[in-house]
């Protein structure tokens, strides 16, 4: 599952964000994280197509709007 990737990237970076916050490369990291939270989003509400169950598809509705919630505010982030 592709999304799996991408929120796979998402911990990675959390992770490493807490770890470097003052590293010169965070601006960069932050930017990926944002378009990995983007794209994970993308990828459920193109799995929305595929899903069957009332009860999944709002799941998956409600977590892309999550996803795209909090890729908002970090693509904001300037160096």
């Amino acid at each position: 599952l592709r999304r799996g990737a991408f929120e796979d990237s998402i911990a990675l970076l959390e992770e490493a964000l807490d770890r470097y916050r003052d590293d010169p490369r965070a601006t960069r990291a932050r930017y990926l994280q944002a378009d990995a939270y983007r794209q994970s989003g993308l990828a459920l509400k193109a799995d929305l197509n595929e899903a069957q169950l009332p009860g999944a598809i709002e799941q998956m509705r409600l977590q892309a709007q999550e996803r795209f919630a909090e890729a908002a505010p970090q693509r904001r982030v300037h160096p």
